[in-house]
């Protein structure tokens, strides 16, 4: 957490067993991913589920409605050409038994941000 907060990191906190959750602006960020030596990965948090969510489906709901695509993404002309998926879940046996496996859900989410893609510019990006 120190070495975040001498790289300009505002807001930093410890969450789960081992991960820190910080605030940046683009330049921070990209001082992070060159200059920091602990952490062995560098992720953008773009939505914390609400405790609502029981199921699959109310999970791709859920990234479908409430991610911003199309300023990730772009148009498919441009913008971000690949995008890695990760899930992190802190106290899965809290969490229920249908989105707690991190590969599955990690899929539903893949599935709900293609099938946003999809509707954006109709076709569905390559997924390999």
């Amino acid at each position: 957490a120190q070495e975040l907060e001498s790289l300009g990191c505002t807001a930093v906190e410890t969450t789960g067993g081992a991960a820190v959750r910080f605030r940046a602006d683009g330049p921070t960020a990209l001082n992070c991913l060159i200059w920091a030596r602990i952490p062995h990965k560098v992720m953008e948090f773009l939505s914390e589920s609400p405790p609502t969510l029981q199921t699959r489906q109310d999970l791709h709901r859920y990234v479908y409605d409430e991610t911003p695509v199309q300023n990730l993404l772009g148009n498919g002309q441009g913008g971000l050409l690949s995008l890695s998926v990760s899930t992190i879940l802190n106290a899965p046996r809290q969490i229920p038994a249908d989105i707690n496996h991190s590969h599955y859900t990690a899929l539903t989410v893949k599935n709900a941000l293609c099938d946003a893609v999809r509707d954006l510019r109709s076709d569905r990006p390559n997924v390999d």
